[in-house]
């Protein structure tokens, strides 16, 4: 790829700004791993851009790295999509470059934005954090905060307190029961599980509420002193999940 040097400079402005913006916020490997991609591809080495040389050179594997056992690019790669999808949702929408990773590589492309082509703003969904439940005396207690400390962080939602007047523990659970009493889109659920030795099996569900359909789920195994380190996962996958809801054939909530 060759740019003019005015075109060069456009985009490393465009990298730091992104950098900067509350998408990416409390990010670093995810801006270690934009920043060290564009400047790669700028300097003509895009075909050197493969999952070893990502590994080692941003996230610091040793040169023993095997990409089939330790999936942390494609990881993180997935999560850098998400990040430039809000980012561009929000903070970018007058941004008149995009910076994008098409699925399945790690180069990234640069194209103009024409005023016609950007998307209106996405809808602000309101999810509601469930208790987590617990079984064979794992503690799930502090779960459910624990998520709701990460995801009010969020910008394209907005977290609604669960009060205990609610019977949340009914089974089977009336979604659109809570729907109408939380004013949500959507809950979020889950449970704790003892795993091995000292460590825990977290599931967790998003649920819409119009139909009890899962519209993501994910169950993440950890050591119990590092529960609280599924948070950036879990809130990359709800940034997925909530494209759903905006689905122009799926019936909207309005309260």
């Amino acid at each position: 790829m060759t740019l003019q040097w005015s075109s060069q400079q456009a985009i490393l402005a465009l990298v730091r700004k992104i950098i900067a913006s509350r998408s990416l916020a409390r990010s670093e490997r995810l801006a270690r791993f934009l920043e060290f991609t564009v400047t790669e591809t700028l300097a003509g080495n895009a075909d050197q851009l493969k999952e070893f040389v990502i590994g080692v050179e941003v996230f610091g594997r040793t040169r023993d790295y095997d990409p089939r056992l330790d999936p942390i690019v494609r990881v993180e790669a997935r999560r850098l999509r998400m990040k430039l999808r809000k980012y561009y949702d929000n903070e970018g929408r007058g941004d008149r470059l995009r910076i994008e990773f098409p699925k399945g590589g790690y180069v990234p492309t640069f194209s103009p934005v024409r005023p016609e082509d950007r998307a209106p703003a996405a809808k602000r969904h309101a999810i509601a954090v469930l208790p987590f439940a617990s079984e064979s005396g794992s503690d799930a207690s502090g779960v459910a905060e624990t998520l709701i400390a990460a995801l009010v962080r969020m910008e394209t939602i907005r977290i609604v307190a669960c009060n205990t007047p609610l019977k949340v523990n009914r089974t089977p659970r009336d979604y659109a029961r809570f729907g109408d009493q939380l004013s949500v889109d959507a809950v979020l659920e889950g449970s704790v599980v003892p795993a091995a030795q000292d460590r825990v099996r977290l599931t967790v569900r998003l649920v819409d509420v119009r139909d009890g359909a899962y519209l993501w789920a994910e169950s993440f195994e950890r050591p119990t002193a590092e529960i609280g380190s599924v948070r950036d996962a879990l809130a990359a996958g709800l940034d997925y999940a909530l494209v759903k809801l905006n689905q122009p054939q799926a019936l909207s909530v309005s309260r």
